[in-house]
């Protein structure tokens, strides 16, 4: 299936240029529907490998993988690979991303990059990613949860009347952090 003019719409600009330059210049952009309704993703096979244009809920990243390579490495990642770094991450803007494959399309890959190398990069991401989200989310809502108490502490010490609202201000906070954290972890598992 090509990229269907019902999805059409829901891509960025400027990704939706970079999709029909691809198709000028005869590589194939395949539309992957994904399980939810609302979101495809799109992959395109090229001399230097395949193309990986991901939907993340509405944020767009588009990735490569080389010939021979195990994963699939962004931006960031092949100019951290470029630059002899064992791991990245930064996460490139969209516009970041559509001008290095724009670019590695029309030059080639460079002599320092290689599928082993890039693999490390994009792979110490794929292994460690998750677990440092659910470790900066947790710490987080161990903030969020201690702040509360700290200040239902204060505001039942002092009587005071506005760390008493500050500190239901941070628990309705903190619950709505809960119910997004979770569907994080959710999609995640996915």
């Amino acid at each position: 299936m090509d990229h269907s003019e019902e999805v059409k719409p829901k891509l960025p600009e400027q990704l939706a240029y970079f999709i029909e330059e691809l198709a000028r210049r005869g590589i194939k952009v395949t539309a992957l529907p994904s399980e939810k309704s609302d979101a495809c993703d799109f992959v395109a096979d090229t001399h230097i490998g395949r193309i990986w244009i991901m939907d993340l809920g509405g944020l767009w990243e588009p990735r490569l993988a080389l010939p021979g390579a195990a994963y699939f490495a962004n931006a960031a990642e092949w100019q951290a690979c470029l630059e002899g770094r064992k791991h990245n991450w930064k996460a490139p803007t969209l516009d970041e991303s559509i001008n290095w494959l724009t670019t590695t399309l029309s030059k080639g890959i460079p002599t320092e990059i290689s599928a082993e190398k890039l693999d490390q990069v994009a792979g110490f991401r794929f292994r460690h990613g998750k677990k440092l989200v659910w470790l900066a989310s947790t710490g987080i809502a161990v903030a969020l949860l201690t702040l509360s108490f700290g200040l239902f502490w204060v505001a039942s010490v002092t009587k005071n009347s506005i760390a008493g609202m500050n500190a239901v201000a941070c628990a309705i906070i903190f619950v709505i952090y809960l119910f997004k954290w979770g569907k994080l972890m959710r999609s995640l598992r996915e």
